[in-house]
C-alpha cells in the first residue's frame, strides 16, 4: 500500500485503520485499541474497518496532536 498523500487525503470520505497508523506513526494495533475502546470512531464496510476523515479530523483536535 501507497503511502497516502494531502491531495489524496483531501478527495476521500474514508480512510483505513493501516492509513491512520502510518499518518500518526503509530501501530496498527495502536489503531485497533483506540477503535476498541471508542476514542476513534469506525465503521465496519463490507467486512472492513473504516474511519470517516471528518472522525478523524476530529479525533485529531480532541487528541491535539
Amino acid at each position: 500500500m501507497q503511502k497516502t498523500d494531502l491531495k489524496e487525503f483531501n478527495k476521500i470520505d474514508f480512510i483505513t485503520p493501516t492509513e491512520v497508523s502510518r499518518l500518526l506513526g503509530v501501530s496498527r494495533p495502536t489503531i485497533y485499541n483506540w477503535m476498541k475502546a471508542g476514542i476513534l470512531k469506525h465503521y465496519r464496510i463490507g467486512g472492513l474497518y473504516k474511519i470517516k476523515k471528518e472522525d478523524f479530523n476530529n479525533f485529531l483536535n480532541q487528541a491535539n496532536l
